[in-house]
């Protein structure tokens, strides 16, 4: 006899036949079941403060006589304008998030085609392109420290600082071919001392998965992945009636507002 997970034909009747003679209560469990999940819609997209700001103001609007105050704001609005009304268990905004995620994502592609490049510091390739390459390196790699330092989410610091860490490790080998880390953990490339340098140090330094370039690329993927995670946290729902969640932003029923 054919069976479905364990259990045969007759088994299985008996359990749809059961579920039939609950059909009423089953289908009143489900209907509830899809309102529940309704308004928790209407209230993650934001419709529900939209809805509720409309209908205040309607209500206030009715109660004013000719002369009009502009500037009067409704409870709602008071309500929705303190602190943003933001439910985000994050301590940097959407916009903070978005930023360090695009910078990290930027230095993590830029350091790949260093450390995959095995002839880059080759008479393959000219001292444009070398100088070219790294001053790319430089330029992401300081966006995305100087972003980066912005946030408060420990677990974006904590990434941070161990990118700056492994610059730091490194520091001598970086001034030996004119990469100096300045005061405030940012890279300045002299470019001079950079074409003179020795290209097995810079080989060291941008070569392969044990180099300094490799370190980076791995270091600026944990800010990124923190940057996610924190953005995940990042949802708020406020006045506009917007929720927004990992930089989206939903915005049903715009024409109340």
């Amino acid at each position: 006899m054919p069976t479905i997970s364990g259990y045969d034909s007759s088994s299985l009747g008996v359990l749809f036949s059961s579920l039939n003679k609950n059909d009423k209560k089953n289908n009143n469990y489900m209907a509830n079941m899809y309102a529940l999940s309704s308004d928790y819609s209407t209230i993650k997209s934001g419709s529900y403060g939209k809805l509720m700001k409309s209908y205040f103001a309607k209500v206030a609007n009715a109660s004013e006589d000719d002369s009009k105050d502009s500037s009067k704001k409704t409870v709602v609005d008071t309500l929705f304008d303190k602190n943003n009304t933001s439910t985000s268990t994050s301590k940097d905004t959407s916009k903070t998030l978005a930023s360090i995620k695009g910078e990290a994502g930027e230095i993590v592609e830029t350091s790949k085609k260093l450390y995959t490049n095995t002839s880059l510091f080759t008479d393959k390739t000219s001292e444009e392109e070398q100088l070219k390459a790294i001053k790319n390196f430089v330029d992401d790699y300081n966006s995305v420290v100087e972003t980066g330092e912005k946030a408060k989410s420990s677990s974006i610091e904590s990434a941070v600082n161990k990118l700056e860490n492994a610059t730091n490790n490194n520091k001598k080998l970086l001034t030996a071919v004119g990469i100096n880390v300045k005061e405030d953990n940012t890279l300045e490339i002299d470019e001079e001392s950079f074409k003179k340098a020795d290209k097995s140090t810079l080989k060291t330094l941008f070569t392969g998965t044990g180099s300094y370039a490799y370190s980076v690329g791995v270091n600026a993927s944990m800010i990124k992945m923190n940057a996610e995670n924190e953005a995940a946290k990042a949802n708020t729902y406020g006045a506009s009636g917007s929720y927004s969640y990992t930089y989206s932003n939903g915005s049903i029923f715009n024409n109340y507002t």
